[in-house]
């Protein structure tokens, strides 16, 4: 993913047709937002539960 919505985060993660952005300032981000009211989106503060996806990645992977 590349574009002007990449650029107002410190780290973006794609995961199937959810895009997840990371930030500290979310304001621009958010206004940029706003002005695509096709998009669906959810604010919230990061918590543990996304340091331990961080850490061990989105989905399980299977031994092969």
């Amino acid at each position: 993913m590349n574009g002007p919505l990449q650029a107002l985060a410190a780290r973006v993660e794609v995961s199937g047709e959810t895009v997840f952005f990371y930030t500290q300032d979310a304001k621009p981000l958010l206004h940029a937002l706003s002005t695509q009211p096709q998009l669906r989106t959810l604010h919230r503060p990061a918590n543990l539960e996304d340091l331990f996806l961080k850490l061990t990645g989105r989905q399980i992977r299977e031994d092969a």
